[in-house]
């Protein structure tokens, strides 16, 4: 199913806003807890959704955290079938 705007927009704000978490000096347990909010938050929203929501945080926070170089971030392959989805 297609994203809509309104989900492609809240997705973007929820990326951007996990990239800040990361990149600030905040304590681990603090930005766990506060990834935990958005997760609800889009969770709360599309919860037919929420296997792929969460694939797309852990990705996002994976690439925040241990950056791979282009030419290896293009081929990454997911192992768990359900988040390929």
């Amino acid at each position: 199913m297609p994203a809509t705007a309104h989900q492609q927009a809240e997705f973007r704000f929820a990326r951007e806003s996990l990239a800040r978490l990361w990149r600030s000096d905040m304590r681990q347990a603090e930005r766990w807890a506060r990834y935990d909010l958005i997760r609800e938050h889009l969770v709360r929203q599309w919860p037919a959704q929420a296997t792929r929501i969460d694939c797309m945080m852990l990705d996002w926070v994976s690439a925040l955290r241990h950056p791979a170089p282009p030419a290896e971030a293009a081929d990454t392959v997911r192992a768990d079938p359900d988040c390929a989805k």
